[in-house]
């Protein structure tokens, strides 16, 4: 069962509350407020995320047989979408598209964010060189475990 937390955000003069899924995959969703800005996401990855699960990361996608790339996309207002292609068959050129991070033209990930650990690192790498995170001083995080409800 993934370990859920809850991240107050605040940045930019706005806020939000995301919930933080971790397990086999990373789920990012929006609970409230603003969605959350692409440059948070690195710093909501280290504020969220134990030192064993980006171990665990590394170690998936070290283990990693198939060649693959990262494709940009951008759409017309703006938006970009970054690719995680696997060519899981050279001889028939069968390439799939492992995961997929949306970022609205506004710089938000409005479409939540979901990615299994094997492809996080990759992705995150391409995502923080567009949009790196501001300093520090800029942002607020405050993470905590959701309590319990019957």
């Amino acid at each position: 069962m993934p370990r859920v937390l809850h991240v107050r955000w605040c940045c930019f003069g706005e806020g939000g509350k995301i919930g933080v899924a971790v397990g086999d995959t990373v789920r990012i969703q929006q609970l409230s407020g603003a969605a959350l800005p692409a440059s948070l996401l690195y710093p909501v990855l280290q504020a969220t995320l134990r030192k064993e699960d980006w171990e665990e990361a590394e170690r998936l996608w070290r283990e990693q047989q198939h060649p693959w790339r990262i494709r940009t996309r951008e759409g017309s207002s703006g938006a970009v979408d970054y690719i995680m292609e696997i060519l899981v068959d050279k001889e028939w050129r069968h390439i799939v598209r492992a995961a997929t991070v949306h970022v609205s033209m506004r710089g938000k990930l409005n479409e939540g964010f979901g990615v299994s650990l094997e492809y996080l690192l990759p992705l995150l790498a391409e995502v923080v060189r567009d949009f790196p995170p501001p300093p520090a001083e800029k942002y607020e995080l405050f993470v905590y475990a959701p309590p319990l409800t019957r």
